[in-house]
């Protein structure tokens, strides 16, 4: 459903070249990534009304050593540098991807983004202080209320003791491409609540052991200028962060 032309699968294409990777599994992270940046200026709307973010929540797998991180930080990488040239001007500016955070510890953010945020890892780590699963105990619930509400733009009121809480509607974009074994976990966590529904899952067959290490690709520099062009857009955003009533309606 994607022109070949277009930005996302050129660059798609290249990437899985470069890396190894299964196309479609590259797409969705580079979506994902996007997605991620671009619902923090823009959002759509219901059919009868109401602001919906664009923000995806995904979980692909592929095995150790199949380039994961690599292809995961030639997405964020315009983002990173955007980030790092604003904070340069302002030291306080929150950090763009949170590689692993309890929800407790996202929820802190939220304030300092107005509501935005964006939690990318190729590690399952994420997962387990996300979700839970490496600090709650058997048969305790998992606090998955900023996931569940940051993908529909839920508002959220949370008061706390011991923390800076926050209150307003909530954004978010959670991507996990990590080793066989995080879609399992998402099921798990989401123990039914909707959770694991909001979340587009790939697991592709991996290309380990049909690899040709010695076919050089070369790089396209002139399609990684063009996708860090059109990474731009979110520098405003990031410099003076909107909450999701004040995005752009596509």
């Amino acid at each position: 459903y994607v022109d070949k032309n277009h930005l996302m699968y050129r660059l798609s294409a290249h990437i899985a070249e470069k890396t190894h990777l299964p196309i479609n599994t590259v797409f969705l992270i580079g979506l994902s990534v996007y997605s991620s940046m671009a619902s923090r200026v823009y959002c759509i709307s219901y059919e009868h009304g109401g602001r919906l973010p664009i923000g995806l929540y995904s979980v692909a797998e592929q095995p150790p050593g199949a380039a994961k991180s690599w292809c995961l930080q030639l997405f964020q990488t315009p983002f990173i540098n955007i980030h790092k040239n604003l904070q340069g001007f302002n030291k306080s500016l929150p950090a763009l991807f949170v590689t692993k955070a309890t929800p407790e510890g996202l929820e802190e953010t939220l304030a300092d983004t107005c509501g935005h945020f964006a939690a990318f890892s190729s590690e399952q780590g994420l997962f387990n202080s996300l979700f839970g699963t490496s600090y709650v105990k058997e048969g305790r619930a998992n606090n998955n209320d900023l996931s569940l509400s940051g993908f529909d733009g839920g508002y959220v009121c949370s008061k706390r003791v011991s923390r800076e809480g926050y209150s307003g509607r909530v954004s978010g974009s959670i991507a996990c491409f990590a080793q066989p074994g995080s879609i399992e976990n998402i099921l798990t966590a989401s123990n039914g609540t909707g959770l694991s529904e909001r979340f587009l899952m790939l697991a592709e067959q991996h290309n380990l052991g049909k690899r040709n290490h010695k076919a050089q690709v070369i790089n396209d520099v002139d399609l990684f200028i063009s996708y860090e062009q059109s990474c731009t857009f979110v520098e405003s955003a990031l410099a003076m962060p909107m909450p999701i009533d004040a995005t752009r309606l596509l």
